[in-house]
């Protein structure tokens, strides 16, 4: 298990963190207890890879743009298959980012907002009162946030797909790195042959090949557990 420090957080906060807990627990009960919100393992993974996805679709948000800005300022024109290619790139880079923070709403507010409330308004109607109703009442608020967030009694656990979907979009990133480097170099030694030409192709292609991939990833994601 994992152990998070209690932060006070206002109950007119309109989303409380799964790894926040109200004062009032303390002020409610008065209870010597330390005053810490015991996250699984998987979910606290689970949580890393959704957000670390988004950093990296981030990243890759960045170098495409630098790339488009590149061909713009230097005025030079991509082959028409390389162009329909950097689009195909684009947009599936959004889509992609678009489905994963949709995933990481979902998670920050119906999977845990709606559980989390509710054990707290027990607290503060004082429909809670004693330590072992709080242990209870915590441990089955814990119980449902994994199940909503699918790391409970679940057949189909996301992690392994998770896992190919980060794998690809780092293969997919590390190519648009090596297109980004290309076009740096290029831009000092101001050569746009034919061959030059064809790598750039071949690099746009080997993009577009692992965001496909990613997608292919994404579908068995969400087929799996949406």
């Amino acid at each position: 298990v994992v152990y998070f420090d209690v932060v006070k957080v206002p109950p007119s906060v309109p989303c409380v963190p799964a790894w926040t807990v109200l004062e009032c627990i303390r002020v409610r009960l008065m209870a010597p207890f330390p005053l810490s919100l015991v996250i699984d393992k998987e979910s606290e993974e689970y949580y890393n890879m959704i957000f670390g996805l988004l950093a990296l679709l981030k990243s890759a948000e960045n170098d495409l743009r630098d790339v488009g800005y590149w061909f713009r300022e230097q005025h030079v024109s991509l082959v028409r298959s390389d162009a329909v290619l950097y689009r195909r790139v684009v947009v599936v880079r959004h889509a992609m980012h678009q489905w994963l923070w949709g995933m990481s709403h979902y998670l920050m507010h119906e999977a845990i907002h709606t559980p989390w409330r509710r054990m707290t308004a027990a607290i503060h109607t004082r429909r809670c009162t004693s330590f072992k109703q709080l242990h209870a009442l915590h441990r089955h608020t814990l119980q449902e946030i994994a199940a909503r967030c699918f790391l409970a009694d679940h057949p189909d656990f996301p992690s392994p797909s998770l896992s190919a979907l980060r794998a690809h979009t780092e293969g997919a990133l590390h190519q648009i790195h090596e297109l980004r480097q290309l076009l740096l170099t290029a831009s000092h030694t101001h050569t746009y042959s034919h061959q030059w030409r064809a790598v750039v192709g071949s690099r746009l292609q080997r993009v577009c090949e692992a965001f496909g991939a990613s997608v292919g990833a994404t579908v068995r994601v969400a087929g799996g557990v949406l």
